[in-house]
């Protein structure tokens, strides 16, 4: 437990969600938050996908727990995340104060 910390998290969703939503779009701008001090970025609804695979393939949803360990590796130049449900990412931010957290 951080003393006098406080947390402000902020979830990205599909267009649509909770309606009707696409799948298969590109997330970017992960590399960027993982350099920010104090900021997590938690996968719900990504997937990795590789130039290689079949575009079907891509939009498909994969073993969650594969997934999920490639995630948290460093992903490689061949390699993008993908949208795979309509609640993405929630990324937040840990700091002192709620000023801090933001």
């Amino acid at each position: 437990v951080l003393k006098h910390a406080s947390a402000v998290s902020v979830v990205m969703a599909s267009e649509g969600y909770p309606g009707k939503y696409e799948t298969g779009h590109v997330v970017s701008g992960l590399e960027r938050a993982r350099c920010v001090p104090g900021v997590s970025v938690f996968h719900a609804g990504t997937r990795v996908a590789t130039a290689a695979q079949p575009e079907s393939e891509r939009r498909g949803n994969n073993n969650k727990e594969v997934e999920l360990k490639r995630l948290i590796r460093k992903l490689t130049k061949a390699e993008t995340i993908l949208t795979s449900g309509g609640r993405v990412l929630a990324v937040t931010a840990v700091g002192r104060g709620l000023a801090g957290g933001r």
